[in-house]
């Protein structure tokens, strides 16, 4: 699949998220891609029961504009895989169509983002 870009973030020196974003060669077909890649994970770790496809109005399921609710914001494909890790939050593989109709697929060290998000927050609130 041909990827557009990778992007890491790291927290304190630490590998904190890793984001694989693919571009599919039709955009017709993200909705068949995000389904494979999500059955390929499935198949390699387990079958996530936190798989989200959701629409608002005026678009719903097999209406033949999904690739534009999608990219409009009204429209959102989204798995996640959560795997316990002996520490305070579980890690993550979370695959998602984002608003440029690319497959987003990354990597969250949980406890590590956790830690980013709270520091950004913080960060923010003394910006303010």
């Amino acid at each position: 699949r041909q990827t557009e870009f990778i992007m890491f973030t790291f927290f304190d020196n630490q590998f904190c998220k890793a984001s694989v974003y693919i571009k599919p060669y039709l955009e017709s077909k993200v909705v068949e891609i995000f389904n494979q890649i999500k059955s390929e994970i499935n198949s390699k770790y387990f079958i996530t029961k936190k798989d989200y496809e959701t629409y608002d109005f005026p678009y719903e399921k097999n209406d033949g504009h999904t690739e534009t609710a999608i990219s409009l914001g009204k429209a959102e494909f989204i798995s996640f895989w959560n795997f316990g890790n002996g520490r305070d939050t579980d890690d993550y593989i979370v695959l998602k169509i984002d608003e440029n109709l690319n497959i987003v697929i990354s990597y969250e060290d949980g406890v590590l983002l956790d830690k980013l998000v709270k520091k950004t927050q913080q960060k923010n609130i003394e910006d303010y």
